[in-house]
């Protein structure tokens, strides 16, 4: 675990110990829990001139979600992307699809969100100077046992390659018992 990302969970810790400290003078409580995935992929472009491109996709999923009994209620979802990218041939670019609710079994979209907004996110933009991420705050309830998963797909594209279109995806899985 780098040092940036040690200081960064500290100072998360110390705000969050704040904000709970301030909090118990309210009298509604409410929990949250979150799923979480991360994927880092590279890919590599070639053209038939003997050009190359490099590209390093770090990818995530986060859903926040509050549990009840036998149910969980999804509240927020936030897709990030970011990206670095070398090249001698065209500069290879990155698109990512809005993040969806898939049946783990088959992959079909079982649920798809509307009204994303742009995020604020933090990352390390020395090692990855590229990218961005979204949001979505529609409230989706499933049973603890649900057989879905959440996330998105990218792809990323470099003109003038033998391969030109390489994707990759991220998904976690929303079952919780």
């Amino acid at each position: 675990m780098s040092a940036k990302l040690k200081t960064f969970k500290r100072i998360t810790l110390l705000l969050l110990c704040f904000s709970i400290a301030l909090g118990s003078f309210n009298s509604i409580h409410a929990e949250a829990a979150t799923k979480r995935k991360e994927v880092t992929k590279g890919f590599f472009f070639s053209t038939p001139r003997g050009q190359t491109a490099g590209v390093n996709v770090q990818a995530i999923i986060t859903e926040t979600y509050r549990a009840n009994r036998n149910n969980n209620t999804f509240t927020q979802r936030d897709c990030f992307l970011a990206y670095s990218r070398a090249y001698t041939a065209s500069a290879p670019k990155v698109t990512r699809t809005k993040g969806v609710h898939r049946d783990r079994k088959t992959g079909d979209v079982v649920k798809t969100f509307k009204s994303w907004k742009k995020g604020s996110y933090l990352w390390d933009i020395a090692v990855r100077p590229y990218g961005g991420g979204s949001y979505n705050t529609t409230h989706v309830t499933y049973k603890k046992t649900i057989n879905r998963k959440s996330g998105f797909s990218y792809t990323v594209y470099c003109s003038g390659s033998i391969v030109p279109t390489q994707t990759g995806s991220v998904y976690v899985s929303l079952k919780t018992k």
